[in-house]
This record gives structure tokens, C-alpha cells and sequence, in this order.
């Protein structure tokens, strides 16, 4: 059995359009408040990586419905489309135009995580994108995101897949920071030998 995404959640919501909130180079002394933004690329794997997210100065409030909650889903709308979990530590971020929030998930029909798999899988990505034109910049229309066909297994199939998959996500997203911290001490090494060879070189 299928069903629209509309039907699994209470509401897909996107972005904000950022320049109506947002203080540009010659407002900031009309700043209000400043925000955490989840930036696209910081959208990966099924997480949010903090160490991508951006700030900004806001001249309005930004409607709620735009901010994200424990247990949204987030979308990228935009090329490689990437979905992501938000836990109680991703609360707060402000979603820029390029995103949406899935809310609400109905989780007695489906597993949040289960869905966060099928939705970063290939078959999901196929269906979103049939009537996208194959520009690297084209967005996926939210009424497509509404629209998308969901496969609903058991329930319970679903949960022992979603933890499955949620799982692999937090082991890639620790192997990510392992990997981004041994190139660090690799650059740094190197900086310090060219430092060396500087000084011998004198």
C-alpha cells in the first residue's frame, strides 16, 4: 500500500524567504534578535551537521512554523535533495526557502525514521524529481514533496528498518567528524613542516 505524504504528517511547510526577515548589509542596525539558519549543506545523511550552520540578523520575527521542532523532518529542496532528523538539539534553526518541514508525523502509520530512509533513498528522489527540469539549481515543487507516494509496510517492519538506518546515519556522521579532524592534524602538520623548511631555507 502507498499514501500521499500529506497524509502521514500534519503539515509540510516551507521555507522563509530570507530577504523579508533578514537584515541586509546596510539594516543591521534595525537587528531585532539573531538566529541559527540550517544552511542546505549542512543537511547530509539523514543529520544536521552544526559545524555547517549559519547566523543571521533578523529586522522581523520569523513565524514559528518556520523554525524547526523536536521530530521535524527537513527537506532540501534543491540538488542532491537531502533529508534530515531533528532532535531536541536542532531545535531553534530558522528554514530558509530552499528547505521544508514535514510535522506531525503520523507516527501510528509510520516510523519517523523509516520515512527519513525511504525519503533519502533513490526511488524517492526519482519520483521527486519527474517533471524537474535537470537543472543542478532546480527545486522540487511543495506540492510534489505533498504529493509523494509512500510505501506503508507493518509497522513493526518499519520500526526495525528505521532504527536500522538511523543507526548507519549516526555511525557515518561520527566517521564524517573523525575524518574532517584527521585532515586537520594533517594540515596543520604540513603547515608546520613548510614553516620548517621557511626558516632552514634563511
Amino acid at each position: 500500500m502507498k499514501v500521499c505524504l500529506r497524509e502521514i504528517m500534519d503539515d509540510v511547510i516551507t521555507g522563509q524567504i530570507m530577504n523579508r526577515v533578514v537584515c541586509g548589509e546596510n539594516e543591521t542596525e534595525k537587528s531585532i534578535a539573531e538566529i541559527r539558519v540550517l544552511l542546505p549543506s549542512a543537511i547530509s545523511g539523514g543529520v544536521i551537521h552544526h559545524g555547517l550552520l549559519g547566523t543571521a540578523l533578523l529586522k522581523k520575527q520569523v513565524p514559528l512554523r518556520r523554525i524547526t521542532a523536536k521530530g521535524d523532518i527537513v527537506v532540501k529542496l534543491s540538488s542532491p535533495y537531502d533529508c534530515a532528523w531533528t532532535g531536541e538539539e536542532n531545535a531553534g534553526l530558522m528554514i530558509p526557502s530552499y528547505c521544508a518541514i514535514l510535522r506531525g508525523i503520523h507516527e501510528e502509520t509510520i516510523d519517523p525514521y523509516y520515512l527519513l530512509g525511504y525519503l533519502n533513498s533513490q526511488y524517492a528522489r526519482k519520483d521527486l524529481l519527474m517533471g524537474v527540469n535537470a537543472s543542478p539549481a532546480a527545486m522540487v515543487r511543495a506540492r510534489a514533496l505533498q504529493e509523494l507516494q509512500i510505501p506503508i509496510l507493518p509497522i513493526k517492519e518499519q520500526k526495525i528498518i528505521g532504527e536500522a538506518y538511523w543507526s548507519s546515519c549516526q555511525r557515518k556522521a561520527v566517521l564524517e567528524k573523525m575524518a574532517q579532524k584527521q585532515q586537520e592534524i594533517s594540515d596543520c602538520v604540513i603547515a608546520e613542516a613548510v614553516l620548517e623548511a621557511g626558516k632552514i631555507e634563511k
